[in-house]
């Protein structure tokens, strides 16, 4: 046998391993991604309890804390709580969104029926020059249990 037909047996070799390893990387990174997004919407954001959320002033002229507690009274372990906090400049009736912010309040898992108190920093840098009052809201974008 050559070697010209011994490098391209070993080279087709190579690029048939390299087609399979790609296909297995393939497939286990969809499967990954399916288990993570069948997990969210487990559980109902109406079995989610927030409790006396507060955004406060942080340490510097951009963080704010936002505290209060969670309660997971679903049938799984709660994972991962996206809300979605917005900051609003208002002069009298006139307001203008100044800070958008999505945060994870979930400090690690909550077991079902237990509460964990929550404290994130969140960083809005738009928030600087309010020249009105701040008003805030925070609405829940989604709950994910543990897959």
């Amino acid at each position: 046998m050559s070697l010209f037909r011994i490098l391209s047996i070993i080279l087709l070799m190579a690029a048939c391993a390299a087609v399979y390893l790609f296909y297995v990387e393939l497939e286990h990174g969809d499967r990954a991604r399916m288990e993570r997004d069948a997990s969210l919407g487990r559980i109902a954001v109406e079995e989610i309890d927030i409790e006396h959320l507060e955004l406060t002033a942080g340490h510097s002229a951009t963080s704010y804390a936002l505290t209060g507690r969670v309660r997971n009274d679903a049938a799984l372990a709660l994972d991962a709580l996206m809300v979605e906090v917005e900051i609003k400049d208002c002069r009298d009736t006139d307001c203008k969104v100044v800070g958008l912010e999505k945060v994870d309040l979930v400090p690690g898992e909550i077991p079902p029926g237990q509460t964990r108190e929550v404290d994130r920093t969140i960083y809005l840098s738009g928030v600087t020059g309010v020249q009105g009052r701040i008003q805030w809201s925070w609405r829940v974008l989604s709950a994910a249990a543990s897959p």
